[in-house]
């Protein structure tokens, strides 16, 4: 997430909400292997993939605490 909020794609393993946070590949790789990570960072530091600054800044912005506290509120009044 954090890549994510400076304007860079990101490379995880598959823990936490990466995979969501990923889009499919669009904003950041999931990888299994210390290859795989050595690929997709050479990937992105050669311009070899589709990431999209703008789009990945509109995406993050439904994670931010504003709107995470908007939708405790939500459940809270439901």
């Amino acid at each position: 997430m954090e890549a994510l909020s400076l304007g860079l794609p990101f490379v995880s393993t598959d823990v936490g909400g990466a995979e969501e946070l990923s889009q499919e590949g669009r904003f950041g790789q999931i990888i299994e292997s210390n290859q795989e990570a050595a690929q997709a960072i050479t990937n992105y530091m050669t311009s070899a993939s589709n990431f999209d600054v703008n789009e990945a800044s509109q995406f993050i912005q439904q994670f931010t605490i504003a709107k995470q506290i908007e939708q405790v509120e939500k459940l809270l009044e439901e």
